[in-house]
């Protein structure tokens, strides 16, 4: 729904870097959506919401929508048990997915990054990789409250009851996971201080774990007011891209990480998500996410690289993310 889709090609002089990769799909992709169908999980309450400008005509589309709404027969997912099962859990290649990176050359790739980091480079890497087969992040509500909510740290789910507490404990108490958690905190917090009022960053949550359907993760919150003279953008441009999916510090770390990756991210650990009129914003970060372009299926894949890291464990919490894909 709406115009034509607004492309936009890379640029780097932002953060005054050349990437050594480049995507075969445009960096940033807007559209204007004048009808929308919006979808409230919290409550489950569906909105057919229409723009107009006082000229156009946009009640038979708003009935339209709400009669083939109204004609849908209810979700045979509802009659599914709400119980927790484990599910079945397949490796890429039993997926049919081709991995660009061996488990070996992973690994070594992830002791070039330790080297770095003992060396001074950065004190954390994100280091990713894809997996092709042919075929959240940052919020502005109407208080001027912006909240970036970062996911640093994960863990497979247990298979008993026992084992699932026991690894969630396991990832609350790491030493290695939350000093990942931590760096990142304080990097949002200084991107959050370019554009909110002196004083008003603060930490709601820190270092919470959440339970989903495959892993355990470990999440954070850090809040602002928003400055009055700053704009939405302004409050995006500020901690883009995410440092949970980058390093710290940022910059310097992005230059190491484009040059041990062997391809470009495209939107994988970047944003979706949308601007509204009401001068609000949602994005996300965009992981456990399959992208299809050009007949072709890939999946991104990656973790937390810190002086406290295992080249083999960081191989299989790789995998573990794209497990839950």
């Amino acid at each position: 729904m709406g115009p034509p889709v607004m492309q936009v090609q890379p640029q780097s002089r932002m953060w005054h870097i050349s990437n050594h990769q480049k995507s075969s799909t445009p960096d940033a992709c807007f559209f204007f959506a004048e009808n929308l169908i919006v979808i409230d999980h919290n409550y489950d309450d569906v909105y057919i919401m229409s723009l107009h400008d006082g000229q156009t005509n946009t009640i038979q589309w708003l009935d339209d929508t709400e009669k083939k709404l109204l004609g849908l027969k209810a979700s045979a997912a509802k009659k599914f048990k709400v119980d927790r099962v484990q599910p079945v859990m397949h490796s890429p290649s039993e997926a049919g997915f081709a991995t660009e990176k061996s488990r070996e050359q992973y690994m070594k790739d992830v002791e070039k990054c330790l080297k770095l980091i003992k060396d001074g480079e950065s004190y954390e890497l994100y280091l990713t990789t894809q997996m092709r087969k042919k075929i959240g992040f940052l919020q502005l509500d109407g208080y001027g409250i912006l909240e970036a909510m970062l996911i640093k740290g994960t863990i497979a789910r247990g298979l008993t009851k026992e084992e699932d507490e026991h690894l969630k404990f396991q990832l609350q108490y790491s030493e290695k996971e939350q000093s990942e958690n931590l760096m990142i905190v304080d990097l949002l917090r200084n991107d959050l201080g370019r554009v909110c009022e002196p004083g008003s960053i603060h930490v709601p949550c820190l270092i919470d774990v959440e339970s989903y359907a495959t892993v355990h993760t470990m999440v954070s919150t850090i809040r602002g007011k928003k400055q009055p003279k700053m704009s939405p953008v302004d409050c995006v441009k500020a901690p883009f891209p995410g440092g949970t999916t980058t390093g710290a510090p940022k910059l310097r770390s992005m230059e190491l990480l484009d040059a041990i990756e062997n391809s470009s991210r495209g939107i994988y650990s970047s944003s979706i998500g949308f601007f509204s009129y009401n001068q609000t914003f949602d994005l996300n970060i965009v992981i456990r996410t399959i992208v299809i372009h050009d007949g072709e299926a890939s999946i991104g894949g990656g973790g937390a690289l810190v002086a406290l890291s295992n080249p083999e464990s960081e191989y299989e919490e790789m995998i573990l993310k794209t497990h839950a894909t």
